[in-house]
């Protein structure tokens, strides 16, 4: 593996499958391959524009692919084959490309009110903590200007500093936002540092996910002072967030116990747990049974009240009702046997919604000319002068070529578990010759229980219309 990117993060990996595998890939694969869809704006498929012109197709499990899920896994140290989507292979004709996307998902976030304004709130603790540690011991050689009393020194809403410290992410990232599409944030951003506006950064910060982190890098960029995200506040986790803990920890115990536990837990039974909206049903009408006399908090109960029939009632609820996952794990608990399935809740753990993780995306053949894939946010160079014709996005950044039996592995999403938008990338067109590539998408949980859990928790999908559109969107990505 060889490092091309730190940010995004991104590898170049060799020796991870073999040229039978390759040819296995594109034998089989040939004659399923259809115009590549994409999601529009509602999630419903539609057919290709000109953002994407390859073709595609996926495979279900074979003897070829499950070898490349295990690889994949262990190579990223993923805890298991079962957090790889299906592989899926796409061909690159001449002129064909698939322009600036992230492979990971944006829907619903399943964090309370209490994080509501997180990223705000966030900033002002990072503003606190830097500007503690600059007045109490700042670095050797450190620039007047980020002392007190400098220019560059943070503090929590000062106009003067707010305006400077998004100046310095505009100058230092100029192309952040028409890279990812956005181009009326950069307008509307420049504007207001002009007009010297106020409540420009909470309205930025409340308004664009995951962007503090690349404005915090662009003053540590400036400042040559690095490690102060290491200070922003980590995510809250809520009831949520162990309830998607504790559904993977049941599962693994059931497959841990084989045929000692109950068969209305195994998979087959009527009480396995899983991500969908089928099992909380199930769950919030076992509460409600077992929990009718019982005195609740005015809170919990009132929510019960107003809300347990409705779907995703269970998710919802324990965002800001931690005892409603707990009532969750007890009624479980009572059906799948309290001396076999004994759950302890940890006192600390980190909040992570379920999404794409990584990619690995394995070069299938040699291309003689074009094909590269391109990360235009990156300030990593490995070619230049590259010009694609309708992608102009292939001069700019990291661009990766497509040699035969490499594969670029790149990470979606930071080390705490948040979105990176600078992973965005694209497939450059072939300017001679045909591309194949093959895409392992990773999540950072099952990959097909995460695909259900966001698709029939944004759009109320039963268990089987769940798993069909996440089979579809996993494709379509």
């Amino acid at each position: 593996m060889t490092t091309l990117s730190l940010s995004p993060l991104v590898y170049d990996v060799e020796g991870f499958f073999t040229a039978e595998e390759a040819e296995a890939l594109i034998t089989h694969g040939m004659e399923d391959l259809e115009r590549s869809p994409i999601m529009n704006d509602y999630g419903v498929r539609e057919n290709g524009d000109e953002t994407r012109t390859s073709s595609t197709t996926f495979f279900y499990d074979s003897i070829v692919t499950r070898n490349l899920k295990v690889r994949g896994a262990n190579l990223t140290r993923l805890p298991s084959p079962s957090f790889a989507e299906h592989v899926q292979l796409v061909r690159y004709e001449h002129g064909q490309l698939f322009r600036k996307h992230l492979d990971y998902f944006e829907y619903k976030k399943f964090l309370g009110k209490a994080t509501e304004q997180g990223q705000y709130n966030g900033y002002k603790v990072w503003c606190d903590a830097v500007g503690e540690m600059l007045r109490t011991s700042p670095p050797e050689l450190a620039n007047p200007s980020v002392l007190p009393g400098g220019e560059l020194f943070p503090r929590f809403k000062n106009l003067t500093w707010e305006l400077t410290f998004l100046q310095v992410f505009r100058e230092m990232k100029p192309n952040y936002f028409d890279a990812i599409g956005m181009s009326d944030w950069a307008e509307w951003l420049d504007e207001s540092i002009e007009m010297k506006a106020e409540y420009v950064m909470e309205s930025l910060l409340n308004g664009f996910s995951g962007i503090l982190v690349d404005i915090i890098d662009a003053w540590e960029e400036t400042t040559k002072i690095r490690g102060t995200d290491a200070m922003l506040p980590k995510l809250e986790a809520n009831g949520v967030s162990h309830y998607f803990r504790w559904i993977r920890w049941a599962k693994d115990r059931i497959a841990q116990l084989g045929d000692k536990a109950p068969e209305n837990v195994q998979p087959t039974g009527i009480d396995y747990p899983s991500f969908t909206l089928d099992f909380q049903h199930d769950l919030m009408s076992y509460i409600l049974t077992d929990y009718e006399n019982v005195t609740l908090s005015d809170e919990l109960e009132a929510y019960l009240t107003a809300h347990a029939h409705e779907d995703d009632s269970l998710v919802q609820g324990a965002r800001d009702h931690f005892e409603l996952f707990e009532l969750a794990v007890e009624v479980w608990t009572k059906r799948a046997g309290p001396d076999l399935f004994q759950y302890t809740i940890p006192t600390k753990i980190q909040h992570a919604d379920p999404n794409r993780f990584l990619t690995l995306f394995l070069y299938l053949n040699d291309v003689e000319e074009g094909g590269e894939t391109v990360f235009p946010l990156s300030k990593e160079r490995l070619v230049t002068d590259i010009e694609r014709s309708g992608m102009n996005e292939c001069s700019k950044g990291l661009a990766v070529p497509p040699l035969k039996l490499h594969a670029a592995l790149f990470y979606s999403q930071r080390g705490e578990n948040e979105l990176d938008p600078m992973s965005l990338h694209g497939g450059c067109p072939p300017a001679k010759g045909v591309k194949f590539g093959a895409n392992l998408f990773m999540w950072n949980m099952d990959a097909q229980e995460g695909g259900i859990a966001v698709r029939s928790y944004e759009h109320g999908a039963t268990n089987e219309e769940a798993a069909e559109d996440t089979e579809k969107e996993q494709s379509d990505a």
